[in-house]
């Protein structure tokens, strides 16, 4: 992938996100793809990404807004870093989350791997 379709891509995960839009998201990901969390959980397989994603998706549990701060882009192995501020607001009251995902794609430009590292020095508001 070229460093333009890999951002494209990026793009269009992130905005994903902020429309709510869940399937848009999963059908970026390979059927064998994974999604490995800071909980250290790892999901393999668009179905077991859903169930775990489903409740990001959700418009009464709260919303997610994602501020890319930087990405970095290895177009020789198809890897990208993007380093981020998540904002999850829930009935008025806000966090933040600074991260870094990894992403890894195939050679069809879906996601093979996805890795979220992330730190916060307050209290998360649940999606749930």
């Amino acid at each position: 992938m070229t460093k333009a379709e890999i951002l494209k891509t990026l793009d269009n995960f992130v905005d994903g996100f902020h429309k709510c839009d869940l399937e848009r998201v999963i059908a970026m990901f390979a059927e064998n793809g994974t999604a490995e969390h800071w909980t250290m959980d790892k999901l393999e397989g668009r179905k077991a990404i859903r169930e775990q994603m489903q409740h990001f998706f959700n418009p009464e549990a709260g919303t997610i807004h994602w501020d890319i701060e930087r990405v970095d882009i290895d177009e020789a192995t198809n890897v990208a870093w993007s380093i981020w501020v998540m904002t999850v607001t829930k009935d008025g009251k806000s966090s933040q989350m600074h991260g870094c995902d990894t992403f890894e794609f195939d050679k069809q430009g879906l996601i093979a791997r996805n890795a979220v590292y992330m730190k916060t020095n307050q209290p998360l508001v649940t999606l749930k």
